[in-house]
């Protein structure tokens, strides 16, 4: 009966179908400025969604069809599980960098889809992203805490890598490093008691963690069930954010209380100060009524524990791997380099000594411009009311979202000769050696082709420009960027020093999955420790 009901309507349900279709065909591709589309193909059906997974299938593929065709002009770019994507030239980046957010909105990335779910003060998550004691006091802190951070690097680096002299052990790359960078980064943005804290360091990793892989998941869920699937995607992450939540809130008020106790009058420590210390004298003197919230200042800590995860694990995780995967020559040049350093400056790498580094500053920025975590940066969703036109003359609709291409940029030959090799040295000017292994001379090799003389100028790790934009550009560039920066050298000066890398075969390939960039989180390499009369140098 149901079957004949079924066979009776089956010629009226097929042309709804189809003018179904149509009208979703003719819908999707309203919104998107007449440009080219990358990925889509002439007379198939719905090619605007085909595209989209065509291109998330080979997102690679996509950009290099894209630069190369589309390289001077707008186009653009559909993928799925993000946007359809609007990408400018190089030539108008400085354009959309300077855009006033009236125009443009630079917040569009996961934290829209995780802030209902990830923040307990949902109204101060505005200020956390844009607190200012992140590149002015943080960073200032840190080299103050330079002492304590080497500390915390050689206990943990020790505890996790081994002491043994005699013989190589395997390690999974990714999960020491992140083990060592929760550890040291916890020291300073929480204190050396908490970062000892095993209760609170294991929650923090956690959290870290599990929130780069709902990022991820996030973007494969219809946009109206998000938040739904958001409350249930980060259960997980939240039980360890309270967790850490609960840890944090007995030591501020320990920390805050305990003068009182004592019958004297609370002072600002002067300097030495980790975040949390930096917070609590602000918290004592400011006159605003958010950070007297322990939840605003909870959510200063939980970016920091985001960002920290993803930044610096990520950029230590592909420098150890490109360097263990790279001639023998080059660690042995940067053993010299941090070995003679230290020696001029005393015990332990300081402020002076970490920029006299140039070489291990210019292996970091390489090894972020060749596995780079950005596939486009500065992007920007147009918010002005009718849309706005582009230097080119080309009218985008409010709600596109507008970006550069910036792996295809810092991959791109003509500004980066040989752009899928790994040459540590390729940022650090006159200073650079040995040869980077080609028959063309140093100097051929490292000046960027935009130079105006035969010396090559030296660029520094966070040194932001458009050809180069691993920690953003412009205003909203990553504000933590030099407070990383100091962190990831001091981990990585001591580990080159003291540890001798073991590989097979070729380094292992990167993770593309759809717009995100991974690191190889199963990558293993195999160390020993270096014998003390080898080093050259007491920490």
């Amino acid at each position: 009966m149901i079957s004949e009901e079924i066979s009776n309507r089956l010629p009226l349900l097929v042309p709804v179908f189809l003018v179904g279709c149509l009208i979703y065909w003719i819908l999707e591709s309203s919104q998107l400025p007449d440009l080219p589309i990358v990925g889509v193909k002439a007379g198939e059906w719905f090619p605007l969604t085909r595209a989209r997974w065509r291109n998330f299938k080979d997102i690679k593929a996509a950009l290099e069809l894209a630069y190369s065709n589309y390289r001077h002009q707008t186009c653009i770019l559909p993928l799925a599980a993000a946007h359809d994507y609007v990408l400018l030239p190089l030539e108008e980046f400085g354009w959309l960098v300077n855009q006033p957010e009236s125009d443009f909105s630079y917040e569009i990335e996961d934290e829209l889809q995780l802030k209902p779910n990830m923040f307990l003060d949902r109204p101060s998550l505005h200020t956390v992203l844009r607190n200012r004691a992140i590149p002015t006091t943080l960073t200032k802190e840190t080299y103050n805490l330079s002492r304590v951070l080497q500390e915390e690097i050689q206990n943990a680096v020790d505890g996790l890598l081994g002491a043994d002299t005699n013989g190589f052990r395997e390690i999974c790359v990714y999960n020491v490093v992140k083990n060592i960078s929760g550890k040291v980064m916890s020291s300073l943005f929480v204190g050396q008691f908490l970062c000892h804290h095993t209760d609170f360091c294991n929650a923090a990793i956690a959290f870290g963690s599990s929130v780069q892989q709902i990022a991820v998941l996030l973007h494969f869920i219809w946009t109206p069930f998000r938040p739904l699937a958001g409350l249930v995607l980060t259960f997980p992450a939240r039980v360890q954010a309270w967790k850490m939540h609960k840890i944090i809130g007995r030591e501020v008020r320990r920390q805050l209380n305990a003068p009182k106790a004592r019958g004297l009058e609370p002072k600002p420590q002067t300097a030495g100060k980790d975040f949390l210390q930096s917070t609590i004298d602000i918290i004592r003197t400011s006159s605003d009524p958010h950070r007297f919230k322990l939840d605003m200042l909870f959510g200063s800590i939980r970016i920091f524990v985001i960002t920290s995860m993803t930044t610096v694990t990520g950029a230590m995780t592909h420098a150890i791997l490109s360097l263990a995967y790279s001639k023998q020559e080059y660690l042995e040049e940067l053993r010299v380099e941090i070995t003679s350093v230290t020696a001029r400056h005393g015990k332990g790498p300081d402020k002076q000594a970490l920029a006299s580094m140039v070489k291990l500053d210019s292996s970091m920025r390489e090894s972020q411009r060749v596995n780079t975590l950005v596939i486009f940066s500065v992007p920007r969703r147009v918010v002005k009311k009718g849309g706005i036109k582009t230097p080119s003359g080309i009218h985008v609709p409010r709600g596109a979202v507008i970006v550069v291409p910036a792996y295809s940029i810092m991959h791109d030959a003509a500004i980066y000769p040989d752009p899928y090799t790994f040459k540590p040295f390729r940022f650090a000017g006159d200073v650079a050696m040995p040869d980077q292994g080609t028959s063309k001379s140093l100097a051929e090799e490292l000046v960027m082709p935009t130079s105006p003389s035969p010396r090559r100028k030296r660029q520094g790790w966070t040194q932001a420009t458009p050809e180069y934009t691993s920690f953003g550009y412009g205003p909203h560039a990553c504000p933590g960027r030099s407070i990383a920066a100091v962190v990831v050298k001091l981990m990585m000066a001591y580990i080159i020093a003291h540890y001798d890398f073991e590989v097979q075969g070729k380094r292992p390939e990167n993770v593309i999955l759809g717009a995100s960039l991974m690191t190889p989180q199963k990558a293993t390499i195999r160390v020993r420790r270096r014998k003390e009369e080898d080093i050259g140098f007491a920490w």
